[in-house]
């Protein structure tokens, strides 16, 4: 018993020091801990474990923005038999640095200072992502426009979704800057027929809008070139094929439109099919009508209100011909509308001849049987033959060709007027397809056969030099052609001699003696003064204003 009493005071003044005790079983030397550090400081924010090491007695933290740091409290192990304050459990505000004071058991002290900072809040407020997840197809959309706009703290989107998209309930799936908050949240299903707004508020508070708005209508439709080789050959009820960027899923609401450019004539074709070629490319299949009128043409093409498209200008011509129009005349340099049209005749009634009397006609032929095809002029029921120049003067671009009127229509029985017809008879079925003959202002043309050029002969046999040769002339001498497809000359008289030597023999005499037209009708010469004497044949050409010649010779005249 005095033994275990002398043990526990021994004990109670080591608290002091230490002490030589002895005692039966001898002496002891007792010796206080000096240790005293933090061994490990953890701090616990937002569910977040953050451990802290101190150096030189000194550990600093740097948590996120907005963290509450007014009441941590942290979780501390210190060295055995040492002891803490402020004492371990406590919570502490952070806000400013807090020191622990650590006493070791020989009453030695350390202090440890704990520095928390918080980081600054972020300003940033963007959509980085914008997409739509119930798009038809299971498509998704992220591509979007950043408008222009005056608006502050604003940025207009604009959103292209696929043509039926669900507009009215769309699902989003959005992302935007970390720390910020967005309202409506993502995933909402929402009404974009009407722009929507979203406010995406940052974590310092900043706020930006977003106005999106959502495009579901299809792309302008445009044709692709190449019409105009694409539809060659092409005949009546052939299917016809063309591309277009973009075109509508439902066949129905399109709408293709063939348009004849000479009379404006706008004929619906039935779409036959419809094929998407690739994201941009679209193949459709019409029909042309079961006849049409040969003439230049326009297709248009409607995929919905107002989305439309005309293609460029081509030309079908394995239908019906189809004569325009007498085209105008360029004389010198000035454009003439024809309003007369001449017929002009040749020497002696013969059929055909040399003089002819040409217009210029525009009309939509098969090119490939141009010249199988054959043209009249005709007037109360009977046809006078004309004849294109098809490999001289044919143009393909205007559909133009010149035409030459050369057969006597008045010795046929054509009389002048304006009721005249153009016929233009098909190599394949003989059909003669009829036609106004109108000017390029759509007003009838006076069709004028001309009286054939007639010299009548003189009065007398026998002459003497320096005598005077009168003649009258008939038939349409002196011509009007202003606006006609004639131009206008000078009347001429040419006279030659020819010196009769003896039967059968003829000399021409190497002298051209020209004459004075004394008036249109009558036309007078004079015999020169140097020329021999003798028996002479006579050879008389007179040529009108407009080119038509009238030949006569005159034989056995004596010259004394």
């Amino acid at each position: 018993m005095k033994k275990n009493t002398f043990i526990l005071l021994c004990a109670f003044i080591s608290m002091l020091g230490y002490i030589s005790c002895s005692g039966d079983d001898g002496e002891q030397e007792i010796r206080l801990s000096n240790e005293n550090t933090i061994l490990s400081f953890l701090l616990t924010v937002n569910e977040e474990n953050f451990p802290l090491s101190f150096e030189n007695g000194e550990a600093s933290l740097l948590v996120p923005a907005l963290t509450d740091i007014t009441n941590l409290t942290p979780s501390i192990r210190i060295s055995d038999k040492a002891k803490i304050k402020p004492a371990l459990g406590t919570p502490q505000d952070f806000t400013k640095p807090v020191t622990y004071t650590v006493t070791a058991e020989n009453g030695d002290v350390k202090k440890f200072t704990v520095r928390i900072s918080i980081e600054k809040p972020s300003a940033d407020n963007s959509i980085t992502s914008f997409e739509f997840i119930n798009l038809p197809e299971n498509t998704t959309t992220n591509k979007f426009e950043l408008l222009e706009n005056d608006l502050p703290n604003t940025d207009v989107l604009s959103i292209k979704v696929p043509y039926l998209s669900p507009i009215n309930e769309l699902k989003t799936r959005i992302v935007i800057s970390e720390h910020a908050v967005i309202e409506p949240a993502s995933g909402e299903i929402l009404d974009y027929t009407k722009p929507v707004v979203y406010t995406v508020t940052a974590q310092n508070g900043d706020i930006k809008k977003y106005i999106v708005k959502v495009d579901g209508s299809l792309d302008q439709v445009k044709f692709k070139e190449g019409l105009v080789d694409a539809f060659k050959n092409k005949k009546p009820g052939d299917l016809i094929t063309f591309n277009v960027s973009e075109a509508h899923q439902i066949k129905d609401r399109i709408h293709v439109y063939l348009t004849d450019l000479l009379t404006q004539s706008k004929i619906t074709i039935p779409v036959q099919d419809v094929q998407e070629i690739d994201e941009d490319t679209h193949t459709i299949t019409t029909k042309l009508p079961a006849t049409y009128i040969n003439s230049d043409y326009r297709l248009e093409i409607s995929i919905e209100d107002g989305n439309n498209d005309v293609s460029e200008i081509f030309r079908l011509d394995k239908g019906i011909p189809n004569f325009v129009q007498v085209e105008p005349v360029d004389m010198n340099g000035n454009f003439s509308t024809i309003e007369k049209l001449f017929s002009t005749h040749s020497t002696n009634f013969t059929k055909c001849g040399d003089i002819r009397s040409k217009f210029i006609a525009k009309m939509y032929i098969d090119i490939s049987k141009r010249i199988s095809h054959n043209f009249y002029l005709r007037q109360n029921g009977k046809d006078f033959v004309v004849y294109p120049q098809f490999y001289e003067t044919w143009n393909e671009e205007s559909s133009t060709v010149e035409i030459d009127i050369v057969c006597d229509m008045l010795q046929d029985g054509a009389v002048s007027g304006t009721n005249y017809t153009f016929i233009i008879e098909t190599p394949d079925d003989g059909v003669k397809h009829e036609f106004p003959f109108v000017n390029h202002q759509g007003n009838s043309i006076e069709v004028i056969p001309l009286e054939p050029l007639v010299i009548q002969g003189i009065d007398k046999e026998v002459y003497t030099k320096g005598d005077e040769i009168s003649m009258t002339i008939s038939g349409d001498l002196h011509i009007n052609t202003t606006s006609s497809n004639l131009v206008s000359k000078e009347n001429e008289l040419s006279v030659s001699f020819f010196k009769i030597e003896g039967e059968g023999d003829q000399e021409e005499v190497k002298e051209r003696y020209e004459t004075t037209i004394s008036s249109i009708e009558k036309a007078s010469f004079r015999i020169p003064d140097n020329i021999p004497v003798g028996t002479y044949g006579i050879h008389l050409t007179f040529t009108d204003n407009i080119g038509n010649k009238s030949f006569k010779s005159l034989a056995d005249i004596v010259i004394e």
